[in-house]
């Protein structure tokens, strides 16, 4: 058991880390007062995928924001959407992997199989090798040899597959890849499929998520510590198109006013696009409201019917 506890603590640290990004080269574009910008927008790939900009540009001036939904690691749902200023995007985009991940990683997998040993599922040999209980199994070289074998028997199976297809011949579906466990011994299925199952029980995965909990989150500036936030309410689903035109809406509905009426200056105009984090709140609390109007006129059908579980 010390052996076991003594590779757990080695693992390494769950700490907050900076990641390197690479800066793009930028491509100059025009855009003229009574002239349709003709661009071609990039960001529809990878995290950037359904994206899109606001960019405001008159002489001397051009301000750009980008509405996404979040990056890397948020405590976000990655539906939500959440505007950000180009560099602060770049700084995402760069963070969006966490440097110590392998190593939380390995730590979590040690202790999930020590659980397994304070279970009686495992134990340990003299050299420290986790075998099954009651035997001198080691389970990783067991495991290991099971995975090889699924693996070279579903490339069998689907290079005869792909003969047969290209020949033109009538196939059925294409092979899918085979459980390793299958190819073991019934004694040895049995042992490695409750070991197996108490590592992916729910309880199991809890405890060590708590015990080695992922800290980092994907964070933008100098300092790494302006986060993503949300500007859509807490589960409510919209598409892009839907965004999109909630964000025309509310721009369009957008007054400027003299500052001897109360009203901005013309620099604090210029920073506007810096005040959009709330680009979709009106549009938010009618579409709120339409929900529970629909409701209240037609109420939904129960789910499920009586007596299931």
């Amino acid at each position: 058991m010390s052996n076991q506890t003594d590779k757990t603590q080695k693992a390494g640290s769950n700490q907050q880390a900076p990641a390197p990004f690479v800066k793009k080269e930028k491509v100059p574009s025009k855009i003229g007062a009574a002239e349709r910008a003709d661009v071609s927008y990039i960001g529809n790939e990878g995290p950037l995928k359904d994206s899109f900009a606001i960019v405001l540009s008159g002489t001397n001036v051009t301000r750009q924001v980008t509405i996404h939904h979040p990056i890397g690691y948020t405590d976000l749902d990655s539906t939500d959407w959440v505007l950000s200023e180009p560099q602060l995007v770049e700084d995402y985009l760069g963070r969006q992997k966490f440097p110590g991940l392998p190593k939380l990683e390995e730590s979590r997998k040690l202790y999930r199989t020590q659980l397994a040993v304070e279970a009686g599922l495992l134990g340990l040999d003299k050299d420290g090798n986790h075998v099954y209980a009651g035997t001198a199994i080691i389970r990783d070289l067991l495991v290991r040899a099971a995975r090889e074998a699924a693996e070279k028997s579903i490339a069998a199976k689907e290079k005869k597959w792909k003969t047969l297809f290209d020949a033109g011949e009538k196939v059925g579906p294409k092979p899918v890849a085979p459980d390793y466990i299958t190819f073991l011994t019934p004694e040895l299925m049995e042992l490695e499929g409750k070991t197996r199952d108490f590592l992916k029980k729910k309880s199991t995965i809890k405890l060590v998520e708590t015990k080695y909990p992922l800290r980092y989150r994907t964070m933008g500036g100098p300092r790494q510590n302006i986060a993503q936030e949300r500007i859509n309410p807490v589960k409510v689903i919209l598409t892009r198109n839907e965004a999109i035109d909630q964000v025309m809406i509310k721009l369009h509905s957008i007054t400027l006013s003299a500052p001897a009426d109360g009203g901005v200056t013309i620099e604090e105009a210029q920073e506007i696009p810096d005040k959009l984090d709330n680009v979709l709140e009106e549009y938010q609390k009618l579409l709120v409201q339409k929900q529970a109007d629909d409701e209240e006129e037609d109420p939904p059908e129960p789910v499920g019917t009586e007596g299931e579980e």
